[in-house]
């Protein structure tokens, strides 16, 4: 297997793909705006050379290309620079958004002789840029791969590398499929949690404040440009999602204040059961 790769956008995910690969004997290049992400991970040993510019040379080096930019930034450059690659090239993403990345990825490149494989890794950190891709891991994650009608070849590859990073749980969905299931696991937690912050002033609670709502609040410390470009990319599924959370809440709301144990208990009881049921 080829083992030479190339990663553009050397943020948080970027950088703890450059880590985990490098540690599996990946000899891993790094394409970032930003010269001091290069130069920090040079100097951490997770990439073997990084660049700041885009230089056709270089990017004719891989077949293999890793995109770990934001939505946006992705098609902006496939826009841009699709015409680099070198034929029989295989490219994926980490994106978070799948229907209109992949929309826009295949109108740009579809007279190339390159492939795009679509995936999204289920693992993060509240955290920002590649000074701390050690806060991410891979171990007994989930991985999703979004159908794009690709080849054996493309998804032997990105297969193996998800199970050599370590990643539990490999399934393979539809855009559509990808879009509807992360507005519920993924964004809307995160629209719960900034507006669970943003629902009291926050004066003088520090010395009150338990672990549950710490577990509930931790990803409110989050990327704004980066999650709100996600939840208006999926902006119909989520508007489904928060919709449909508000209607649970009414209920707990209206139970409450009709002091109605019995329909309290049933709402709790069946949190419970399916919290259990999850794996």
């Amino acid at each position: 297997m080829n083992k030479k790769i190339l990663i553009v956008g050397l943020g948080l995910i970027g950088g703890a793909y450059a880590s985990k690969l490098s540690e599996l004997g990946y000899q891993i290049y790094a394409l970032d705006i930003s010269k001091e992400s290069l130069s920090y991970a040079l100097n951490e040993k997770i990439i073997v050379e990084g660049r700041s510019e885009v230089d056709k040379e270089f990017i004719q080096e891989f077949d293999k290309i890793i995109f770990a930019l934001y939505p946006s930034l992705l098609i902006n450059w496939i826009y841009s620079y699709h015409s680099y690659f070198r034929k029989g090239t295989i490219f994926t993403d980490v994106s978070g958004v799948k229907k209109p990345v992949i929309t826009s990825v295949n109108e740009i490149i579809k007279d190339d002789e390159v492939e795009f494989i679509p995936t999204h890794p289920m693992s993060g950190s509240e955290k920002e840029g590649v000074f701390n891709y050690k806060s991410v891991s891979f171990n007994k994650s989930n991985f999703i791969i979004v159908d794009n009608s690709n080849s054996s070849e493309a998804k032997q590859w990105v297969i193996s590398l998800a199970e050599e990073m370590g990643f539990n749980n490999i399934k393979i969905l539809s855009p559509s499929e990808h879009d509807e299931i992360i507005a519920y696991v993924s964004q809307l937690p995160h629209v719960l949690s900034s507006t669970l912050i943003n629902s009291s002033d926050n004066k003088d609670i520090s010395p009150y404040i338990g672990n549950s709502f710490k577990d509930l609040t931790r990803i409110s410390d989050i990327n704004s440009k980066m999650w709100s470009e996600l939840f208006i990319l999926n902006k119909d599924e989520l508007i489904k999602k928060i919709e449909q959370f508000k209607r649970e809440l009414d209920k707990m709301e209206e139970a409450i204040e009709k002091e109605d144990r019995n329909v309290l208990e049933g709402l709790l009881n069946n949190s419970t059961s399916k919290k259990r049921e999850l794996k």
